[in-house]
């Protein structure tokens, strides 16, 4: 078998150098026609044998090449692919970066002082693999730390050949696997790489093809949940807010409803900060943009169909600290108003609409405090038959006597609420002496069982008592 071996070797090594030879003998010019095209053919077939005589070699090449080996090769100038196929690299597999041959390959062509890393090993790899699985193997090999360089290194010449022979995007998007991640497409780093690439190969028409293919694989309340969510990804290209503005663009063209963008954008489960999210303000330019005549009107009926009166009023608490949304909370809230009073909505529920009895001490600084009392006068002269609605007999049912009187007590001692909370405080009393209230009740509501009563509880009580005294001896 030996000698079998080493007669084929002979036989391949005896034809090599008569290819040789005949490649690089003279050739006369009246032959140059009818020898150029058996040239070429004995150049591929040198190639052949070349190939051939390194697999040959390769069945004694050791496991582990010593230095000096490489550096021989290096010397005799031997091609990439022959070093390939001696290193036993030609066999097919797909973890072939993280073979230690791989390795030794990619240094001899480092030793070579390769300008062109990644073309000179994808020209070798392309060879043997088709563009989806070397892709694959690419990607795959990016993720180890040990082989990240260099496949970054074949992934851009990848790129790169690609956008020389002007493959389209929608093919480049799947080449980089991003039509099996789904949902989490931009947060893959090859979407950044396909995006660049898009960008250079479409120019300014870039954008569009970015979104035509993303629709492609996402249906557009998927892809609109992406963009919401891609608000947490670093975007120095602008690239999330432009497929946005494509993705309005296509809801236009489309004619979408105020509703349908409403859910689209998410608005349906917005927290109370609703109306200061980009969301928001994208749906309200919708409105515009499709030249609603009643845009006021389409906000609350939008927001009415998705939120009750509590989510609503709380969305509307909340907008209040934004003084950009001024205008719209006073349009919906005025809205809301009209609603309650054609429902003949109670203050007293409305009071707890407002969130007014959770408020605690801060009841009279409230905001919504003023907007409750509007809503309690128009109710009142809405309602003439009815007996009136006051401040003091909504709080006296909602917190009670002695919760009431404390937070007017404390609401006293700030400057903002103490003539308000004075006002009520008398009223209080007042009601206490007409009502009859035991002494013993009042003092202790009015904080005269504690150990230290403050200086407003002890006024307070003294008034009280005073008033009290002269209304015992009339």
């Amino acid at each position: 078998m030996k000698l079998q071996y080493f007669a084929l070797l002979i036989a391949i090594f005896f034809t090599s150098d008569v290819v040789s030879s005949s490649v690089n003998r003279p050739i006369h010019l009246e032959r140059s026609l009818r020898v150029h095209k058996q040239r070429n053919q004995k150049i591929e077939e040198r190639g052949m044998i070349s190939a051939a005589t390194e697999k040959f070699k390769s069945m004694f090449t050791p496991s582990n090449i010593p230095t000096s080996m490489l550096d021989k090769w290096v010397t005799q100038q031997k091609s990439p692919k022959d070093v390939f196929i001696r290193l036993k690299l030609n066999n097919a597999r797909t973890r072939l970066f993280e073979d230690p041959q791989f390795s030794t390959w990619v240094k001899y062509l480092t030793k070579r002082s390769d300008r062109f890393l990644g073309e000179t090993i994808l020209t070798t790899l392309k060879s043997k693999y088709s563009d989806d699985l070397l892709s694959q193997m690419v990607i795959s090999a990016k993720k180890i730390t040990s082989t990240q360089v260099i496949a970054t290194k074949v992934q851009n010449a990848q790129l790169s050949m690609w956008r020389k022979a002007r493959k389209p995007a929608d093919k480049v998007f799947n080449l980089l696997q991003l039509e099996k991640t789904g949902e989490h497409v931009f947060n893959i780093p090859e979407f950044t790489m396909w995006t660049k690439y898009v960008k250079k190969l479409e120019g300014s028409n870039a954008d569009k093809v970015i979104f035509a293919t993303l629709s492609t694989h996402h249906a557009d309340d998927a892809l609109s949940s992406m963009l919401i969510a891609a608000k947490k990804i670093p975007d120095p290209e602008h690239t999330f807010s432009k497929l946005r503005t494509e993705q309005i663009q296509s809801w236009l063209r489309k004619e979408k409803s105020a509703d349908d963008v409403f859910m689209l954008l998410q608005l349906n489960k917005a927290d109370d900060k609703l109306f200061g999210s980009s969301e928001f303000a994208l749906w309200s330019k919708y409105l515009d943009d499709i030249k609603d005549p009643n845009k006021e009107k389409t906000i609350l009926a939008t927001l009415s169909a998705h939120y009750n009166d509590k989510a609503m009023l709380k969305l509307i608490n909340a907008a209040k600290d934004n003084p950009a949304m001024n205008g719209v909370v006073t349009t919906l809230e005025t809205a809301q108003t009209k609603k309650w009073l054609a429902a003949g909505t109670s203050p007293d529920k409305v009071f707890k609409f407002y969130q007014l009895d959770q408020v605690g001490d801060k009841l009279l600084a409230s905001p919504q405090l003023r907007s409750w009392v509007t809503y309690m006068q128009r109710f009142n002269a809405a309602n003439p038959t009815k007996e009136p609605t006051t401040q003091l007999g909504t709080f006296r049912k909602v917190f009670g006597d002695e919760d009431l009187a404390q937070i007017l007590i404390k609401a006293k001692g700030v400057d903002e609420t103490k003539d308000i909370a004075s006002k009520l405080l008398k009223e209080q009393i007042d009601y206490w002496l007409k009502s009859k209230q035991k002494v013993k009740n009042v003092g202790q509501w009015l904080g005269m069982t504690k150990e230290k009563p403050s200086d407003i509880e002890k006024a307070a009580y003294n008034y009280y008592h005073e008033l009290f005294m002269k209304q015992a001896f009339v």
